[in-house]
């Protein structure tokens, strides 16, 4: 059933893809990216806050089924059916491809300046100085974990946990879930590089001129802001002093458990007993 879902998901993007057990894995690959991108049949109108973040992985995956397919495409006679099935398997690639370097994918900034843009993000402080609600309530859990109502569906209870030692986030109402990059796509509907550029100095980072980048000043200027905000310090401070506290309660419990396995261990293995 999964087979005839992508190959008819493919015809309604406009891809008249023939059933091939050769283009099979790969088909469902590329099904996977645009559900990734949240595609419809109106190509021409992608939403960068509807789509999930494109890892490096998915790049590198989809540049090699080019390469591949572009190779094996110069040893098919125009004639045979196969042809037809990946001519049409090439130009969903490259739409693909096109899609994702548009939405700012393509650029030269180091995996490491990356991955320290969302490590060093706070999810807490971007979220709360992304916030519409006019009173902002947050419940404070352990490790550092920050409850509230999310913003990405209507809801009475609050569903949406800020994880502010990974600076990731997940919501257990609308099930979206990311890291402060995807979370500030998606908050304010911006491209994936306009995102990076628009966190970069609130996370300490500085990155190379990029002609393409557009960050968001007024974003940024929200961010830092909010490290100066007393009620972000007061659950920052709340949260340190929590997390102190369930540490020693932990250390506590380790003590009074290796206490009791060390009683244990000087147990003769064969208890005294009367014949």
């Amino acid at each position: 059933m999964e087979i005839i879902d992508n190959y008819s998901y493919l015809l309604e993007q406009g891809y008249n893809i023939p059933r091939n057990s050769v283009l099979t894995r790969d088909i469902s690959f590329i099904v996977y990216i645009f559900n990734k991108l949240a595609l419809n049949s109106d190509q021409n109108n992608i939403i960068p806050s509807e789509c999930q973040p494109i890892s490096e992985k998915d790049i590198f995956i989809l540049r090699k089924l080019r390469n591949k397919y572009e190779l094996l495409i110069d040893y098919c006679d125009p004639d045979e059916k196969l042809y037809q099935g990946l001519d049409e398997f090439l130009k969903a690639v490259r739409f693909l491809i096109k899609q994702i370097f548009l939405l700012g994918y393509f650029h030269k900034y180091s995996i490491e300046d990356i991955e320290k843009i969302k490590e060093q993000s706070s999810i807490l402080a971007i979220s709360m100085a992304l916030s519409s609600l006019k009173e902002l309530k947050i419940k404070l859990q352990t490790n550092h974990r920050f409850v509230r109502l999310c913003e990405f569906h209507k809801e009475k209870n609050p569903s949406l946990v800020l994880f502010e030692n990974t600076s990731s986030y997940t919501c257990f109402g609308c099930n979206n879930a990311g890291n402060a990059v995807s979370y500030l796509m998606r908050a304010e509907d911006l491209s994936y590089l306009t995102a990076l550029e628009t966190l970069a100095p609130a996370a300490g980072v500085v990155l190379p001129p990029n002609s393409k980048a557009k960050p968001r000043h007024d974003i940024t200027e929200k961010i830092l802001a909010m490290y100066e905000d007393e009620y972000y310090q007061e659950l920052i401070n709340r949260s340190n002093q929590l997390q102190e506290i369930h540490e020693e309660k932990n250390r506590e419990e380790l003590k009074t458990k290796a206490k009791i396995y060390r009683k244990t261990l000087l147990l003769p293995v064969m208890p005294n007993f009367r014949s």
